[in-house]
């Protein structure tokens, strides 16, 4: 069942709300989505990540919790699956931040879920963090974003 409501906006939320497109379906996720994180409720499905610690990006709905910027790419989760498969004292020294790694590969895919009062200056500071920290892990990866 589905329930019409009306909300009130400012002329700057207004502005912010034309540009999300299907509106109602943004605030139903949004709600949804902060429902969870409140309850600390994964969303998400754990069977095919071998460590177990975050749910798979590539379930539908995408776990809040575990992904609160939204998934990375399919590649990137697939890269990051298959390493975290090499028990730890065998990977190579720049794959020991991976965890790190696939988190900002959900910011990256998701530039809009930055969070919003991030000023720009400080946006690029981010994303430049995010660029050598990838750099790091894969380099041959690294050639996609330039």
């Amino acid at each position: 069942m589905s329930y019409i409501r009306s909300i009130s906006l400012c002329d700057e939320s207004y502005q912010e709300a034309k540009k999300i497109g299907n509106l109602s379906k943004w605030v139903r996720q949004e709600l949804l989505k902060d429902k969870h994180m409140r309850e600390g409720v994964h969303t998400g499905t754990r069977k095919t990540n071998p460590d177990g610690l975050l749910c798979n990006p590539m379930a539908t709905p995408t776990c809040s919790i575990c992904w609160p910027y939204g998934s990375p790419e399919r590649e990137d989760w697939i890269h990051y699956v298959n390493i975290m498969r090499i028990p730890k004292e065998d990977r190579k020294e720049n794959e020991n931040n991976i965890e790190e790694w696939i988190l900002n590969q959900g910011r990256l895919n998701n530039p809009r879920n930055i969070e919003p009062y991030t000023p720009i200056r400080e946006t690029k500071k981010i994303q430049k963090k995010q660029l050598k920290l990838l750099q790091r892990l894969n380099p041959m990866r690294l050639l996609k974003f330039q």
